[in-house]
């Protein structure tokens, strides 16, 4: 008997300083299946690196403070 391995759900971390265009983000990716993390700012994002790696990691780099 063959075993099958479940894949694992994408996961996208997103770092937007704007709560109006991450909860969009969320909004469009989530019924697609895709697990949202959200951060304000990227050394709020390093919190959110505790949990599992992300598949993706996108960051509005013109909004964000450095």
């Amino acid at each position: 008997m063959q075993e099958t391995i479940a894949p694992r759900p994408c996961t996208l971390l997103y770092i937007d300083p704007d709560p109006g265009t991450r909860l969009l983000v969320r909004k469009v990716l989530e019924p697609e299946g895709i697990v949202v993390v959200e951060a304000e700012t990227p050394p709020g994002a390093q919190f959110s690196m505790d949990r599992p790696r992300p598949s993706v990691v996108l960051v509005d780099v013109d909004r964000v403070d450095r």
